[in-house]
């Protein structure tokens, strides 16, 4: 972190900048299956890196009046607790549960942007007022699909989506419906970099 100061059109100001540089390597060890569906070790390389900047800027603007701005670049890397190496596949006789690995996990990077003006209008005293602005990239969200077109990816039959007044509405195999043999099938896939996609249908 470098140190600056000086004077632009009559106002002094002070700041500092500097830049931070980051490797991660993450080598993560579970189960997974092979062809035939026998549990094996599965070795799960994730590595990265990030270039981080960050600059602060004060301007006096009078004697008693101060300006601030920053601009910083910064990361947050997932929980290690919640990288789950291996994959979930949980079967009863109503509902299906299919998580896969979450070892690949990114981290998240945010833009930081501040601006403040601070009124010093006495001794041990200041009226100051602030904003800032954050902008956010490849955090994990959540959402539930209906994979019409793509059921052969999760095996299982064509699938259509039914509009019965929920938010996501019925996602269920075509063909005719047997509720005796009626399973929820909730598949859980990890979208690099960006979303944690959650898909539920209805196997007939």
């Amino acid at each position: 972190m470098g140190m600056f100061e000086g004077e632009l059109g009559g106002l002094s100001y002070t700041g500092n900048a500097g830049v931070r540089y980051i490797e991660t390597t993450n080598d993560v060890i579970g189960q997974g299956f092979d062809d035939e569906g026998k549990p094996i070790a599965v070795l799960t390389e994730t590595d990265y890196d990030n270039t981080l900047p960050s600059i602060n800027l004060s301007i006096d603007l009078t004697e008693d009046i101060v300006l601030r701005t920053a601009y910083s670049e910064a990361l947050v890397r997932p929980n290690l607790m919640a990288q789950t190496p291996s994959p979930v596949n949980t079967n009863t006789a109503t509902r299906v549960k299919l998580e896969n690995s979450k070892a690949e996990v990114l981290p998240y990077t945010s833009n930081n942007f501040d601006l403040s003006l601070a009124w010093y209008n006495r001794e041990g005293s200041a009226i100051s007022i602030g904003i800032f602005k954050k902008e956010i990239e490849g955090k994990i969200t959540t959402e539930t699909i209906c994979p019409v077109g793509d059921h052969e990816k999760y095996n299982v039959g064509e699938l259509e989506l039914l509009q019965d007044g929920s938010s996501n509405g019925r996602c269920q195999e075509v063909g005719e419906y047997d509720p005796k043999m009626a399973k929820t099938l909730l598949v859980t896939v990890l979208l690099p970099l960006t979303k944690l996609l959650i898909v539920t249908f209805l196997l007939l």
